[in-house]
């Protein structure tokens, strides 16, 4: 039996940001962002992308992410392109 509407992908990718999150994991951020796990612990640790330490947890505050797109938007150009 088949569900009508029923979405294609796992939930969590399908459904709209919920904007009571103030952070997301590193996977979550990096995922947001359309970079790898590796990338995005260089961003980090070039301290291009903030981050929170919650226990033994890094978070990513979503206001950060926006933040780092927007810088980039602005500026019109990438890390990598800055660096050539």
């Amino acid at each position: 039996m088949t569900t009508v509407g029923a979405p294609d992908g796992p939930p969590e990718l399908d459904a709209p940001s919920d904007p009571t999150v103030l952070a997301v994991s590193m996977n979550e951020g990096c995922r947001r962002l359309g970079v790898g796990l590796t990338t995005g612990y260089r961003l980090v640790r070039d301290g291009e992308l903030p981050t929170i330490r919650v226990y033994s947890r890094r978070l990513i505050r979503v206001s950060d992410l926006e933040a780092f797109i927007e810088a980039r938007a602005v500026a019109g150009t990438s890390h990598a392109a800055s660096e050539i």
